[in-house]
């Protein structure tokens, strides 16, 4: 084989490679979307009253946050930012290697790390989060 021959197979493998790559992103960000779909009432603003006691003012706080779809490296997600959170500032919820379960990464307000949690929408639809191991 001569050497332009060489290169134009060379050339052809790389795009079809790229192109294969490309529509993999594609097909996990349209998995992403969709199974983050039954969670749209997550995004938007927030404001909400924490009272260690119910019906009681005492050491109660108010909070804050604004939660958005976030689309990178291929992968779409849901994040949410509370600037003045009393336990969490800012975290990530995505769609985890295993189907239908979901992450979130919360960034501690105390900036001593992160919290891991994991969980699946149960039959009502409501999203169950637990604590990772």
């Amino acid at each position: 084989m001569n050497r332009i021959a060489i290169a134009v197979v060379s050339l052809t493998a790389a795009c079809t490679g790229s192109f294969v790559v490309a529509a993999s992103e594609e097909d996990r960000l349209a998995s992403d979307k969709a199974a983050l779909a039954p969670l749209q009432t997550f995004v938007g603003s927030w404001r909400g009253v924490g009272q260690p006691r119910r019906g009681s003012s005492q050491d109660a706080w108010t909070e804050t946050a604004d939660w958005s779809y976030k689309f990178a490296d291929g992968r779409a997600m849901l994040v949410f930012a509370s600037p003045k959170g009393k336990f969490y500032r800012s975290g990530k919820l995505q769609l985890a290697s295993e189907k239908a379960t979901f992450n979130l990464v919360a960034e501690r307000a105390d900036d001593s790390g992160d919290d891991h949690f994991s969980g699946k929408l149960d039959d009502a639809g409501q999203l169950a989060l637990l604590a990772a191991d």
